[in-house]
């Protein structure tokens, strides 16, 4: 009776906890929006620094600014991994600036640090 009452308790925190984490917070959408819509800018500098394209992983934004109160212009300050093909060899951790505007997006800053 005890091992049948343990078992179901068990079973539903297994059930609470995987339908709970399962969920992606609003946060993260947006996050992953912005990502996703930054992605040419994000390729076009790095091939432009590797003269290749290359692939990246892991991207971060590290910061959002406004560069004018009340125009829909900011600097965001991405983050990513890069690596080449199926031996995933790294090349290095990639920190760029993106001025993204109504109609544009272009990289301002781009510092390459070597993985380590």
């Amino acid at each position: 009776m005890i091992r049948k009452a343990l078992a179901i308790i068990f079973m539903g925190l297994f059930l609470f906890t995987t339908t709970t984490s399962a969920k992606p917070s609003e946060e993260n959408n947006y996050s992953e929006a912005l990502l996703t819509s930054l992605n040419p800018a994000i390729q076009n500098a790095l091939t432009g620094y590797y003269g290749k394209p290359i692939l990246y992983t892991e991207p971060k934004i590290l910061m959002i600014e406004r560069l004018h109160k009340g125009r829909l212009s900011f600097n965001v300050t991405v983050q990513v991994k890069t690596f080449a093909g199926i031996n995933n060899s790294q090349y290095g951790k990639e920190t760029m600036t993106i001025i993204v505007t109504h109609d544009s997006q272009f990289v301002q800053k781009f510092h390459h640090e070597d993985q380590k």
